[in-house]
């Protein structure tokens, strides 16, 4: 079945819709900006792109689906735990390739970059207001 065909079933049923006033949001795995949208949508597309909490939190992973034969996908994981700037590169460099889309590398950074924030100590931040830099 195409892609075409599986988004126009599953648009308005999926069980993953979530609406808030009045805008259509969506909480798939692989799905990068939580938008109910084709582009973003991971369940249909045959190449799909997933940002996910690195292991014992710590950095982020990297997960990426492709089709290999006409029903199955490969699913693969990679754990970037480096500093943020290589972690960033990285991003870029995989998804950069002819193999994956090239469309969704700035989302996939920016929901890496939300990942990282969310990891770093509170205490810094806390240490960097007391010492009145921003």
């Amino acid at each position: 079945m195409s892609a075409n065909l599986q988004w126009q079933c599953i648009r308005k049923s999926s069980s993953f819709i979530l609406q808030k006033n009045g805008v259509t949001f969506s909480t798939e795995p692989m799905n990068l900006a939580n938008k109910n949208s084709f582009k973003f949508s991971g369940l249909v597309n045959k190449k799909a792109v997933g940002i996910e909490n690195g292991p014992e939190g710590k950095g982020v992973t990297l997960v990426t689906k492709k089709q290999t034969n006409a029903r199955q996908f490969t699913v693969k994981k990679t754990a970037l735990v480096k500093n943020r700037r290589k972690t960033y590169h990285s991003i870029r460099k995989s998804l950069g390739t002819s193999e994956y889309r090239k469309d969704l590398i700035e989302c996939a950074v920016r929901r890496a970059s939300a990942y990282w924030a969310s990891q770093q100590s509170k205490g810094k931040k806390a240490l960097r207001k007391r010492s009145g830099k921003k």
